[in-house]
């Protein structure tokens, strides 16, 4: 644990959940909406609809 623990709190190490996952945590959790500039704006993935806060 100690090491995971390390892992995490170490940059060269460290590693941010993918967009697969967070679609997956959304669409698992029955989100509406995912708040993303990495998806295509206003698709819907299963029942997710994404939007860019960008546009």
């Amino acid at each position: 644990m100690a090491a995971l623990v390390d892992d995490i709190r170490n940059p060269a190490t460290r590693r941010w959940p993918s967009d697969a996952h967070l679609w997956a945590f959304a669409e698992h959790h029955a989100l509406d909406e995912l708040i993303s500039e990495d998806f295509e704006h206003g698709r819907v993935y299963g029942t997710v609809r994404v939007r860019n806060p960008f546009l």
